[in-house]
């Protein structure tokens, strides 16, 4: 039915395996990845091709994303996260981009860095983004790309887990010390990492998440 796709299979090796594979399979300059559970809008490639094109250099670009239900149906209003004017900074104090699928990358730029890597078990894309945007620029534009599914067995629904590999990412990346605004930056991140999952890990285990953070202060 769709003769230009290729079906490839990976032994379970993990995420960052599969995106590898994938990588190593193309021969596009640019590449996106999609996670099996979402969906790319129609137009999210000549989106993100126009970003680049406005940008030229840019290792990667993203774009907006809509929350969704089990049927693709729309939960809340779309997210825009804008990256500001120094991407790497923005990044080690948040991962601004959230939604993978919304990435365009520079396929030269991910096999410059030898790919992602198999050793980080998830957050894979957090720590790519890192790596890409210490040493490229990157950019990213307002319109909505794609639909981040919710259905109860996302991944990223592990608080517990998803908080120790952020940190753990974080730490595979720490900036120069001589660059103070980085450091300040990464400093702020672990920070912002720990509020937000630990809370999230106190709710999921039926506690008051302002109360527990104290009882564990």
């Amino acid at each position: 039915r769709y003769p230009s796709v290729r079906l490839l299979h990976n032994p379970v090796r993990g995420i960052a395996s599969a995106r590898n594979t994938g990588l190593a399979s193309v021969t596009s300059r640019f590449v996106i990845f999609l996670d099996g559970d979402d969906v790319l809008n129609p137009d999210a490639v000549a989106c993100g091709l126009a970003c680049m094109s406005a940008n030229p250099g840019a290792g990667l670009v993203f774009g907006a994303y809509q929350l969704a239900g089990p049927r693709l149906e729309p939960l809340g209003e779309p997210r825009v996260n804008r990256i500001g004017p120094n991407g790497y900074h923005a990044l080690l104090a948040d991962n601004v981009v959230r939604m993978h699928a919304t990435v365009m990358y520079d396929r030269a730029v991910l096999q410059g860095l030898g790919g992602f890597d198999p050793a980080v078990g998830r957050c894979e894309d957090y720590d790519m983004l890192l790596r890409v945007a210490r040493t490229h620029r990157i950019a990213s534009h307002p319109n909505v790309v794609a639909h981040y599914r919710q259905h109860g067995q996302n991944i990223s629904g592990d608080s517990s887990a998803m908080l120790a590999w952020h940190q753990l990412v974080l730490d595979r990346n720490v900036p120069d010390p001589d660059d103070a605004e980085a450091m300040a930056a990464w400093q702020q991140g672990r920070a912002n990492s720990s509020r937000a999952f630990a809370n999230t890990v106190w709710k999921d285990r039926g506690a008051v998440s302002a109360s527990a953070w104290k009882q564990r202060g």
